[in-house]
């Protein structure tokens, strides 16, 4: 890639200032980007903080769950527990 300005003579080396019109643009991109990749980081921290609430919440609420259907069935057996003694209760007093 030869330009009118180039002398035979020169050899294909890579040079900044002839390749770029603003050498210290990269440097600014640079600049401009880091907030960016700094917003990205704390974006995936934030997608993971919601994915771990998510979890905390669903784990939550299955304990809830668990604990109401534990109490259900304790208060049922409770319940039968009582039903049974009293019918057990009448029939001896009735059979005496």
């Amino acid at each position: 890639m030869k330009s009118s300005s180039d002398s035979p003579g020169n050899s294909p080396q890579f040079q900044p200032s002839r390749c770029s019109p603003f050498p210290s643009l990269g440097v600014h991109l640079a600049g401009w980007l880091s907030p960016l990749a700094s917003w990205r980081r704390a974006s995936v921290a934030g997608h993971s903080v919601a994915i771990v609430v998510v979890v905390v919440v669903v784990v939550v609420v299955i304990v809830v769950v668990v604990v109401v259907v534990v109490v259900v069935l304790v208060v049922v057996v409770v319940v039968v527990v009582v039903i049974v003694a009293v019918v057990v209760i009448v029939v001896v007093v009735v059979a005496k």
